[in-house]
């Protein structure tokens, strides 16, 4: 059965002033809330440019052409850290695009770019005048341990192929590698405060096996690191030496 038309146009006229009602007061606000606008004044904008990167270091904007191997290279830094420092910017050293601004790592001194055939003992090999005894992983430490070695020419277009050679941030200590070497055998107990030593024969600030050392009369000279230990004179200390290695007299 149908719904009679008689009641279908009285339920009609009853809804419509209801439905109206709702129209009417929509349109008050939307009205309203638009002549508040126009009356009230614009507030006062200020321009603030954009903040700059944080970098510790120095900025650099990506010109045409350039590529995390050749900015790493003009630069002399690891395009490793480029990459690892400006993640944000460049997941991956292929997306990098002119007008980028990059902040750039500490610099290495001497890099290499790697070449085919490279390995971790090559590069040691051929560079071993510049490494002076540090090895090629304790420069770029991010490759771990020797396995990573393998895995030199995977994947370039991440992180690039660019390696350090030196210390980021340079060298801390005596600009030069000397021998010097002062004997210690009846060096009087004046003489010994200028080495570190303590009047009995200990060593200021030592740990208590240097200090035992020192006492056995052993050889503490070591000369440049590509030396290794140096010459083993018993009983010699050197004040211009970076490394300790020790020997027990018999």
């Amino acid at each position: 059965m149908g719904i009679p038309s008689e009641r279908l146009d009285y339920t009609i006229r009853a809804i419509l002033p209801r439905v109206r009602a709702i129209i009417y007061i929509a349109l008050s606000i939307v009205l309203s809330i638009k002549l508040i606008r126009h009356i009230l004044p614009d507030p006062p904008y200020e321009w603030r440019p954009e903040p700059s990167p944080l970098c510790a270091t120095e900025l650099y904007t990506v010109r045409n052409g350039d590529t995390c191997n050749s900015i790493s290279v003009m630069h002399k830094i690891p395009s490793h850290g480029l990459w690892e420092g400006n993640k944000n910017t460049i997941p991956w050293c292929n997306v990098i695009q002119p007008g980028m601004v990059l902040c750039l790592p500490p610099s290495c001194d001497v890099v290499h770019q790697l070449q085919p055939g490279d390995t971790c003992e090559s590069i040691e090999i051929d560079h071993a005048d510049v490494l002076n005894g540090a090895t090629f992983l304790s420069l770029n430490p991010w490759l771990q341990n020797y396995q990573d070695c393998e895995k030199l020419h995977l994947n370039p277009e991440l992180a690039g192929t660019v390696y350090c050679l030196g210390i980021q941030g340079g060298y801390f200590g005596s600009p030069q590698n000397a021998w010097n070497p002062v004997s210690l055998k009846n060096m009087k107990t004046g003489e010994r405060g200028r080495y570190g030593l303590s009047p009995r024969g200990n060593a200021f600030g030592l740990d208590p096996c240097v200090a035992h050392a020192l006492k056995k009369s052993v050889a503490v000279a070591n000369g440049p690191p590509n030396f290794g230990s140096g010459p083993m004179l018993k009983g010699t200390i050197s004040p211009a030496s970076n490394r300790t290695d020790f020997w027990h007299s018999h």
